[in-house]
């Protein structure tokens, strides 16, 4: 599942192994962006094998989209809007929790690449549309890149990049809804990749 540049705009295509090959690219949708990759993220009900991704679209107000198959690609739903009207909408992120879509990203509130920005978490609500709640704002100028994972014992936390050395996250509690948000220092890229999401996530499954 990629962004694929076919010119004047981003296609969003899927391949797939079979009998010991790739599939020849098709075409999910379209003309989804005009100038910048669409940054498609896949989350897999394990339970039904649904095939779920989000990705951006970039004109001047990118919203944050979604499309769903069945285990088998043979289909494609219309695409659905994930994030609000009007908002500007990017880097999502996804995970199936409990059986429902658990959707991340970030929203730029004062235009893209501006700050501060907030993260967003959106939940499928089972009528075909996502309720919201911002979890926070960060005033730091690098993407944030929002991260949902699920663990043991129905453990749902995202992370993102608050700050030139600095993790931020929240945990989710089923009886008293997101967490308060926490923040973990880190030294360089391999630090926070390998050792502070590793605390996180002990952290965020005990």
């Amino acid at each position: 599942m990629w962004g694929k540049n076919v010119g004047s705009s981003y296609d969003l295509v899927e391949s797939r192994f079979e009998n010991g090959g790739w599939t020849t690219p098709a075409v999910i949708t379209a003309g989804v962006s005009s100038s910048a990759d669409p940054e498609p993220a896949i989350a897999i009900d394990k339970q039904t094998g649904n095939v779920h991704v989000v990705y951006l679209t970039n004109d001047s107000n990118p919203q944050v989209m979604h499309v769903q198959a069945p285990w088998d690609l043979s289909s494609w739903n219309p695409p659905v809007q994930v994030s609000e009207i009007g908002e500007n909408a990017i880097r999502p992120t996804a995970v199936i929790h409990q059986g429902v879509l658990t959707v991340a990203y970030e929203s730029h509130v004062s235009g893209i690449g501006n700050t501060p920005r907030v993260i967003t978490v959106a939940t499928a609500d089972g009528l075909g549309g996502f309720t919201h709640e911002t979890l926070t704002s960060s005033h730091g100028s690098s993407p944030n890149r929002p991260q949902l994972h699920t663990g043991v014992g129905n453990a749902l936390w995202v992370d993102w990049i608050d700050g030139t050395n600095e993790m931020a996250w929240s945990k989710w509690n089923s009886a008293t809804g997101w967490g308060p948000v926490q923040l973990e220092p880190f030294t360089d890229i391999e630090d926070r990749e390998y050792h502070v999401r590793g605390r996180v996530r002990k952290k965020a499954t005990e």
